[in-house]
């Protein structure tokens, strides 16, 4: 089983930062009626939907047997960040539970604790509530982690999704943190990240399940998962583009433009909708307005650092050693707090023959990461 990291964070997170808002649209807003007419999904279901069909999971209660596990399995400690630990600990460590993890697939969390396996919506929802159950002051926690850029990079003809990574926090009252991650291999703390409702939670779990009904072809119960998601959290920009994405699966590319736009009426630098929707411009023969969005697309990625490091990985896995330099430079410049940025260099200075500069820049990387502890 692979150890899932618990550790302790003194910086206060993002989320309670100002921030400017989101840009302005780069494309008019959708058709009012088409756009109604995709929300009511007459196009998929042959009608319009009713509320009653719409999905309701538990997603924050505990049973009784749930509770007993978490009182169970912390009573023997005292301390906030020792509970967090030992409930940690009971749920991904423990012999006589431990959950494992599967990403391809989003369970409610009492579906996840029963069957042994979570991935990081249903372990969070689950690890959230038990600890508030234990008077932890926990909440959910949404990361933007970068991974995804190395399929984006060479996305030229198609669409893709969008699923979030979240984790849970436990504010201590020194104003230090717990995070607490199913997936610490992707996380790092110079993410942007934000606290975020429930209601947000709960959208990003139907979000996530709807894209896994669509990717087995249930067209028509992924709609009303994505559908309960925009009833509880409109203002979330991927979820209008993966609405989008299951509309030009089933063919209506109509409906899918009228999604994409609304997506970026929502946030205008939404790199997902402003890709698939030049890729939906591109297959209906509009060039011009792909050409538009691609080049808007590629501005967007050269101005994300996890974006350029990609492309310096790539170049170093090329052998193309002063283009890496360069990208990987570029990276830093823009977050000079990611210590996978400082090993590459690291890499490139070993190439050229300077190991007292590798070995100064390994450290510098280290000296970044935060301290963990099991």
């Amino acid at each position: 089983m692979v150890l899932r990291w618990l550790f302790f964070v003194m910086l206060l997170l993002a989320g309670g930062c100002a921030s400017p808002g989101p840009p302005a649209s780069p494309v008019a807003p959708p058709d009012s009626v088409v756009l109604a007419g995709a929300l009511s999904g007459a196009p998929l279901l042959g009608r319009p939907y009713e509320a009653s069909e719409l999905p309701e999971e538990e997603l924050f209660a505990l049973s009784r047997s749930q509770q007993l596990f978490a009182e169970e399995n912390t009573g023997h400690v005292r301390g906030e960040f020792q509970k967090a630990r030992a409930l940690h600990n009971a749920l991904l460590l423990s012999t006589n539970h431990g959950i494992r993890y599967y990403p391809y697939l989003t369970l409610p969390p009492g579906r996840a604790f029963e069957n042994r396996v979570a991935n990081c919506v249903s372990f969070t929802l689950l690890f959230v509530a038990m600890a508030r159950h234990l008077g932890l002051n926990a909440e959910f926690n949404e990361v933007d982690v970068p991974d995804a850029w190395d399929m984006r990079a060479d996305e030229t003809d198609d669409y893709f999704v969008l699923l979030r990574h979240v984790n849970g926090v436990v504010n201590l009252r020194d104003r230090s943190q717990v995070i607490v991650d199913l997936e610490m291999e992707r996380y790092s703390p110079v993410y942007p990240q934000r606290a975020i409702s429930p209601e947000s939670m709960a959208a990003l779990y139907y979000n996530n399940r709807a894209m896994e009904l669509m990717t087995l072809g249930q067209t028509q119960d992924a709609f009303l998962y994505l559908r309960k998601a925009l009833t509880l959290s409109a203002d979330r920009a991927y979820i209008w583009s993966n609405l989008a994405v299951l509309y030009r699966r089933a063919g209506f590319a109509q409906e899918a433009e009228a999604l994409y736009q609304q997506a970026l009426q929502v946030r205008g630098d939404d790199l997902t909708a402003i890709t698939n929707l030049g890729g939906l411009y591109r297959h209906m023969g509009e060039w011009a307005l792909a050409d538009k969005l691609a080049e808007l697309a590629e501005r967007h990625r050269r101005a994300n650092p996890y974006y350029l490091y990609t492309l310096a990985r790539r170049n170093l896995d090329r052998e193309e050693w002063d283009r890496a330099y360069d990208w990987v430079q570029q990276a830093i410049a823009k977050e000079p707090g990611e210590p996978r940025f400082y090993e590459l260099l690291a890499d490139i200075y070993e190439h050229r023959g300077d190991g007292e500069r590798a070995r100064a820049l390994r450290e510098h990387a280290e000296s970044l990461l935060p301290d963990f502890m099991l």
